[in-house]
């Protein structure tokens, strides 16, 4: 009778024994799981810019600077060299801006956000984009925002006179 006792006693610790080992392997996956989740997360986040950022390629960027003029009616800005996204922004023609670097047929430039406030962007750039202005400076840029609202109110103004005319 003793035998059947110890035999019924190490059945249920092999029981107890296998019951563990499943829980331990079950928890080992979770965790397993888990970390993999955090880790695509984390990719994921690392690869969304913030707002105002822009992606940058290092050593493969070459350098550039000038205050240029946009030649073109209308440009899409974008937060990286690549025309597949949705752009960010757009500037029109004349609108005055800084190049910082080339990359490729992209140009990182800055331009107008507010008065006195420049953001960059990357542009498409195949040469007839920007033109050269040798007499516009960064400051230029910054007051061009300001000079298009006093446009705008010379010509709210005219249009409330000729309004009032009727």
């Amino acid at each position: 009778m003793l035998a059947a006792l110890l035999a019924c006693s190490k059945d249920k610790q092999e029981d107890t024994t296998d019951t563990t080992e499943a829980s331990k392997n079950a928890e080992e996956k979770k965790e397993k799981k888990e970390k993999k989740k955090k880790k695509k997360k984390k990719d994921k986040k690392a690869d969304e810019l913030a707002d105002g950022e822009v992606k940058r390629y290092g050593d493969q960027e070459v350098p550039d600077g000038g205050t240029v003029r946009v030649k073109t009616q209308v440009v899409d800005i974008y937060p990286e060299a690549s025309t597949t996204g949705d752009p960010i922004a757009t500037i029109s023609k004349d609108t005055l801006v800084n190049k910082k670097a080339h990359y490729g047929n992209f140009t990182l430039i800055e331009y107008p956000v507010a008065v006195g406030e420049l953001a960059p962007g990357w542009i498409h750039d195949d040469g007839t984009v920007l033109a050269k202005v040798p007499t516009a400076t960064v400051e230029d840029v910054k007051k061009q925002k300001q000079i298009a609202k006093a446009r705008r109110k010379k010509r709210k103004e005219k249009e409330a006179e000729a309004a009032d005319e009727e």
